[in-house]
């Protein structure tokens, strides 16, 4: 193999566009589309004005744009490694600025013209003509659809503004800015294009080597938009390949996982994050401190990007996703059909952070093709919900489980029925101080989550709550105080304010439905609860004539039973147990121990046995 090399000199526009003519730049298909937004084009713009306010009378002034990675491919073409997104805007400011002066007759916009044209196509340098058919740049990023309005602008030099592409979108916010200028300060127009020619400076770094380009890609950004980590592994993993069939498969297979994942509302880079997971458990690290993508990825020279089935492997995570964030169910795996298995990742899904999502993937990822694979990712995601949620009642911060959870990704590689030692067993807490610190929950997520399990619990919630939905506070967060005087029915406007905030007076319903109830009474918003399909709304309102303090704080002490049970079942359900009844069932005996204790009244704990065997 011949040895790489690298050559670099600072140009200035002029020169380097003049130069590449003979090649051609071509943006490859592994790259993404053109981006630039339109605080980019205006910041470009402007800082190119004021440079040329700020430089007249200095020698030699020159304004660094940047640098361009490039590697001559075998066609003798330039292919575009890092910078596309500076190079093509610099194409369509210059192509606005020809349109507008190519048919001057000045001799200063005649030479500039002349200049322009040199930058813009290619030149057939044995004949001495300019090819205004055969534009400098080509876009061949698969993911660029809009490719063939680059072409339409830089050879007709016009665009609509009804086209939707940034090409044409950019050009005609050049073309403004361009004429803008042009009318406020005529006199300054030619030393503009002038400056913009022979004092605007790139930094071209041409490599005779393409992995060699793909490394120093790996290093640098586009101006003011940077690379992400899926980027770079895209071009990693694009150069393992060496046959050309091999590459256009990878890239046809790439742009499908991509736009999937954009589908799923997760991204390639959560992807490859979770995959990240899978891969520290497998090490056996875990250590509180999370790596960063970019530097996890790099060890040993992307060595965990080099596997054959890599496309296979996210595409696999991706599903489960599906499931998540779609509600779809997937071709020959009947879990995604599974009830409860949905409700349960409905609920996890309204965690307060991601950790949730770090053991549920390597999970699914594991053992999704086992056997009893149904009947333990549910026991799984029961056992694992009842953990986080007891630990985040005791300690409601969102960090207090990420070590437990470090660990419980590397005791999943080891079984299907995971150890959970990592999770230290939470002592049964006082159903007084249960019902304080849940009752009076302030974290929105987390008071979704809660909401989501006593809606599940619910024997007559046939199918998932809708995927928008909103917190209604059943007793309004405001009220008519010609109603409610302290006088009349010994509310006071703080308590009345402490109330409203319990669990006990929130319930999930449809967002549709809830514009429609608005900040009504409950007798006034019966009407509207009557449309929902949430079980808990409409016994609710089945089961009420009015909602006052008596109504929240009788469903506040069903709330905290209804989760103490459902925790407990999911718990006590992980692992097979004998059948036991009466006096042996384990259940019944914790509760005895916990009404001994003075953990819960009388009261509670004949609740909590109803449903005992």
């Amino acid at each position: 193999m011949a040895e790489s090399s690298i050559k670099s000199s600072c140009q200035n526009i002029s020169r380097y566009f003049q130069d590449s003519a003979k090649h051609k730049f071509v943006i490859p298909d592994y790259q993404r589309p053109y981006s630039w937004d339109e605080d980019q084009i205006n910041t470009l713009f402007d800082d190119l004005k004021n440079f040329m306010d700020d430089s007249q009378g200095k020698d030699g002034a020159q304004y660094f744009l940047g640098s361009v990675v490039t590697f001559e491919n075998s066609k003798g073409e330039l292919e575009i490694i890092d910078g596309q997104q500076r190079i093509t805007s610099l194409c369509l400011l210059l192509r606005c600025i020809y349109e507008k002066f190519h048919n001057s007759n000045e001799a200063s916009f005649s030479r500039l013209m002349n200049e322009l044209e040199g930058c813009l196509w290619t030149i057939d340098y044995e004949k001495n003509i300019v090819n205004k058919d055969d534009i400098i740049i080509e876009s061949r990023a698969v993911s660029d659809t809009k490719s063939e309005f680059l072409r339409k602008v830089l050879v007709g030099g016009q665009a609509r503004s009804e086209d939707k592409d940034l090409y044409s979108i950019n050009y005609l916010r050049f073309k403004n800015l361009f004429d803008a200028f042009c009318l406020e300060r005529a006199d300054k127009v030619n030393t503009f294009i002038n400056i913009l020619l022979h004092n605007v400076i790139l930094l071209p770094i041409e490599s005779t080597d393409e992995d060699f380009a793909l490394r120093i890609f790996s290093t640098l950004n586009d101006r003011g938009l940077p690379l992400s980590d899926a980027d770079i592994f895209k071009a990693k993993c694009y150069g393992f390949h060496t046959n050309p069939d091999e590459k256009n498969e990878f890239v046809k297979r790439w742009k499908e996982l991509e736009d999937d994942a954009e589908k799923t509302k997760v991204g390639l880079q959560s992807l490859f994050y979770y995959y990240m997971f899978y891969l520290r458990a497998e090490e056996g690290d875990h250590k509180s401190t999370t790596p960063g993508l970019r530097k996890y990825y790099s060890i040993s020279d992307y060595k965990a990007l080099k596997v054959d089935d890599l496309l296979d492997r996210l595409t696999t995570i991706l599903n489960l996703w599906k499931v998540v964030n779609l509600r779809v169910s997937i071709e020959g795996e009947g879990w995604s059909n599974n009830l409860e298995i949905n409700k349960m990742l409905d609920i996890l899904s309204s965690y307060t952070n991601d950790y949730w999502k770090y053991p549920v993937s390597i999970y699914y990822y594991k053992y999704h093709k086992s056997e009893n694979f149904e009947s333990n990712f549910l026991k799984f995601l029961k056992m694992f919900a009842a953990k986080i949620i007891k630990y985040y009642v005791e300690v409601p911060t969102i960090s207090h489980v990420k070590s437990e959870i470090l660990k419980l990704n590397e005791a999943i590689l080891k079984s299907e029925i995971p150890s959970f030692e990592a999770f230290r067993n939470i002592v049964d807490l006082r159903q007084d101080i249960y019902q304080q610190r849940v009752l009076t929950q302030n974290n929105k997520p987390f008071i979704r989550m809660l909401l989501k399990v006593i809606a599940y619990s619910n024997s007559k919630q046939v199918e998932l709550l809708p995927q928008y939905w909103e917190i209604e506070h059943i007793f309004p967060q405001t009220w008519d105080e010609h109603i409610y005087l302290p006088e009349n029915c010994g509310y006071t406007k703080e308590f009345l304010q402490g109330l409203i905030e319990n669990l006990g007076n929130k319930v999930p319903f449809e967002k549709v439905l809830n514009i429609k109830a608005s900040n009504n009474y409950f007798y006034a918003k019966k009407e509207a609860y009557k449309d929902s399909k949430i079980q808990d709304v409409l016994d609710i309102m089945n089961n009420n004539s009015d909602w006052d303090k008596n109504n929240i704080n009788t469903r506040n002490v069903e709330i905290v039973n209804k989760i103490i049970k459902e925790l407990d079942a999911w718990e006590n359900g992980y692992s097979p147990l004998e059948e036991k009844s009466g006096e042996d069932n384990p259940l019944l005996l914790k509760y005895k121990a916990m009404l001994k204790e003075g953990k819960i009244s009388q009261e509670v704990y004949e609740e909590l046995i109803k449903d005992v065997a």
